[in-house]
């Protein structure tokens, strides 16, 4: 599963680990080139596909920030730029890829996606802390959440961490 930012969260799980792994790829040219920023994501993300053989991918599903009204372009062509290059990335090597929408997979997580004032990266950072799953930062942990949303809706997969007691207690 992918959070993607410039900092962009990652979580993979092997049905033989009782919890996710979780990291951060930090993303180089952000800030300053498009181009140099999705050819050094196109590279990582041919690695990390490699590396984790992964049978089903996540991608949190991008949406057009806007700062006072403005919808910031540059913001919009990396988001959704690079949610895009995952997507095709995934696909071209025959992975089964699924966007996910915020609001569902925040609902899956938390019961609800209504923003009551919440910091969303504080709750997933909780949330993470309450399965005890390891984290890097809060995009890992956001990537964590997607994972199991994806798991359990998509693949229709109840992994280890979702027994009975412990979702009873995260109710």
């Amino acid at each position: 599963a992918l959070d993607i930012s410039s900092r962009t969260g990652w979580a993979v799980f092997d049905s033989e680990a009782a919890r996710p792994l979780l990291g951060t790829k930090p993303l180089v040219g952000w800030a300053y080139d498009e181009g140099t920023m999705l050819e050094y994501f196109r590279k990582w993300l041919g690695e990390f596909i490699q590396t984790h053989n992964p049978q089903m991918a996540a991608i949190e599903r991008p949406f057009i920030p806007t700062h006072g009204g403005k919808v910031d372009g540059s913001t919009v062509i990396r988001q959704v730029g690079l949610a895009c290059m995952a997507k095709w990335a995934f696909g071209a090597v025959g992975i089964p890829c699924h966007w996910a929408p915020i609001s569902e997979w925040r609902k899956h997580a938390f019961g609800s996606s209504k923003n009551n004032g919440t910091d969303w990266k504080v709750r997933a950072k909780n949330r993470c802390d309450f399965l005890g799953w390891a984290y890097p930062d809060d995009n890992a942990a956001e990537a964590g959440l997607i994972l199991d949303w994806a798991l359990v809706t998509k693949a229709k997969i109840n992994p280890p961490w979702r027994d009975d007691v412990l979702m009873a207690r995260m109710a």
